[in-house]
């Protein structure tokens, strides 16, 4: 699967409710942490044994303040399963 990038609040709450395995992965532009897993999440998303898993790229600098808010991320690195926040 390809790996996408979620621009918009409703793309988010469509695939978080899916029964799908989703890995959604935060970034910002000036972290060092998301320039150091991205190259690796890419690889992972071009994958032929992981096509049953969806990957996903929301970048936090892009008007996702409100998301950013409503699901309290205060870590880059957040795992949600459906709708339930894990850090």
């Amino acid at each position: 699967m390809p790996l996408y990038v979620l621009k918009k609040e409703h793309e988010f709450d469509e695939i978080i409710l899916e029964r799908r395995l989703n890995i959604i992965v935060f970034t910002v532009c000036w972290s060092l942490g998301s320039k150091m897993i991205f190259p690796t999440i890419f690889n992972l998303s071009s994958n032929q044994n992981l096509i049953h898993i969806n990957f996903y790229r929301i970048d936090l600098d892009e008007n996702n303040l409100e998301l950013i808010q409503r699901l309290n991320i205060v870590r880059l690195f957040s795992f949600i399963k459906e709708n339930l926040l894990f850090c």
